[in-house]
């Protein structure tokens, strides 16, 4: 085993398209050719960020998880070759107040929202259980007449339309959707089954389709798609039960992994437009640099793992400081302690004071033409979103 110290150039392409480009390396330092690779100003093709704004209705009411945003996040790495982050901004039981107070309140969630990629919400309808007579412990209605029943579901689906237009005003001034995907769900008729036992169903369904109307409306003036979740759910005359479909489940809330899967499917239905606009306003860039590095080789044909360390200088900060390739694994089979071949690979880490980047890399050596490696990198802290090769 040997250690010694090589400089190597670099050609490193960043990009926020999924990991492409070309970095080579070999002993003797030569001259390179910049590759150009597509990137995106927005940062809208290697990774995704996927904001969801909705109270629990969008899951099971699992704390921890909206299953059918989860899908749609799943579909899109699928359909557009893209990684996704899922950001969810959500709440069991919010009203549309909370929700235009969240947005207009929420820094994290207004920094989320300027820079998110793709934007999924629903308009709750919470505020019904303060405008009707409703049992907030166990989450039904109390009896009522009729007429009492028709007055509060009126003033909540009023009250659930202007915030509805606040809500996606809100929306839009953070993140327009020429720059981003944003769409949208109506909402299907919550607890269909108790309100058809407690009489107050056509009450409850005319609630729900004023509410979405108006929501449709105000999410159609900025162009903004709506996934139809009431038709898919409760069928074209809106009175199919969601529960003995299999959409919901028994709480008559909250969707199963079927209703999950056909919600995503519904997303998905609607196109990547916005996305793919941004796809087409990339521009080129690349970078060049050496690294020099401690490296040990090892003249045996017995497989190793070692440390290696390597100073980078690149005509770009981002992608300069110092890499470390740990575990780096290696085997070569050797005529002698000058002459040999042999592979490698591992994983890597570049780091400075602005991010780091994190991938894997392997290649070959052989004492004729030296090391050539490929890595792949994903960024991370401030570069999250970039990826270089």
């Amino acid at each position: 085993m040997d250690a010694h110290r090589v400089t190597r150039p670099l050609l490193i392409l960043l990009t926020s398209v999924a990991m492409l480009g070309g970095c080579g390396s070999t002993a003797t330092p030569t001259t390179t050719t910049p590759v150009p690779v597509v990137t995106s100003s927005s940062g809208a093709i290697a990774h995704w960020n996927l904001v969801s704004i909705s109270d629990s209705v969008f899951g099971s009411g699992d704390e921890n998880h909206l299953e059918a945003v989860d899908a749609y996040a799943a579909g899109i790495e699928r359909d557009l070759g893209v990684d996704v982050t899922v950001h969810g901004y959500w709440l069991g039981g919010y009203t549309s107040d909370q929700v235009l107070d969240l947005i207009r309140s929420d820094t994290v969630l207004q920094a989320a929202l300027s820079s998110a990629d793709a934007i999924v919400f629903e308009v709750p309808i919470g505020e019904v259980r303060s405008e009707c007579p409703f049992d907030n412990v166990e989450w039904h209605p109390l009896p009522g007449t009729p007429t009492e029943w028709r007055t509060c579901t009126a003033r909540t689906a009023a009250r659930n339309a202007a915030n509805a237009g606040r809500i996606i005003d809100e929306i839009v001034a953070l993140r327009s959707p020429a720059d981003a995907l944003i769409l949208a769900s109506n909402l299907w008729e919550i607890g269909y089954r108790d309100s058809l036992a407690r009489g107050i169903e056509p009450q409850m369904h005319d609630m729900f389709t004023a509410a979405n109307a108006a929501m449709e409306a105000a999410a159609a003036s900025h162009g903004i798609p709506v996934a139809d979740a009431w038709t898919a759910y409760m069928g074209p005359d809106g009175r199919t039960d969601p529960v003995a479909t299999g959409d919901l489940l028994d709480d008559m809330t909250h969707l199963t992994p079927q209703g999950a899967a056909k919600l995503a499917a519904l997303w998905r239905g609607l196109g990547y437009e916005k996305g793919r606009a941004a796809a087409a306003a990339a521009t080129v860039a690349s970078v060049a640099g050496t690294a020099t590095c401690t490296w040990l080789h090892v003249y045996s044909d017995a497989p190793v793992s070692v440390t290696n360390e390597c100073t980078v200088t690149a005509d770009d900060p981002r992608v300069s400081g110092t890499e470390t390739e740990d575990p780096w694994h290696g085997q070569q089979w050797a005529v002698s302690a000058t002459e040999g071949a042999g592979v490698q690979a591992g994983r890597v880490r570049l780091e400075n004071a602005g991010g780091a980047w994190e991938g894997t890399g392997s290649g070959v050596y052989s004492s004729d033409r030296g090391d050539i490696l490929a890595s792949w990198f994903k960024g991370t802290g401030g570069y999250a979103g970039l990826g270089y090769f």
